[in-house]
């Protein structure tokens, strides 16, 4: 529990509630989402699962990155070999795509 240093404890004290739930709040807000943005080659694509798989120019396709690409995102035009440029954000773990364009 925080307590005000500006009041003493014999005359009660005062709780930082709104402080503390500031800091909670901000702690909370600042790893939820991360968003990033990145330009590499398509690999493959699963048009059932709406998932693509990317690496980055002249890299392995081992190392290829997967993301999620939502309803809301066309991806009718992709085909492997195509070079993209992807804004994403990172939830629950997941690459999901934001934006896509050649």
């Amino acid at each position: 529990m925080l307590w005000c240093a500006s009041r003493p404890k014999a005359r009660g004290g005062v709780v930082m509630k709104n402080i503390a739930a500031g800091v909670i709040g901000l702690l909370l807000v600042s790893g939820a989402v991360l968003a990033a943005d990145m330009t590499g080659e398509v690999q493959g694509i699963d048009r059932q699962k709406r998932l693509i798989q990317v690496t980055l120019p002249g890299d392995c396709v081992c190392n290829a990155v997967t993301y999620e690409i939502p309803t809301t995102v066309d991806m009718g035009w992709l085909s492997p070999g195509v070079t993209v440029k992807i804004m994403y954000e990172v939830a629950n773990g997941m690459n999901v795509v934001s934006k896509l364009n050649k």
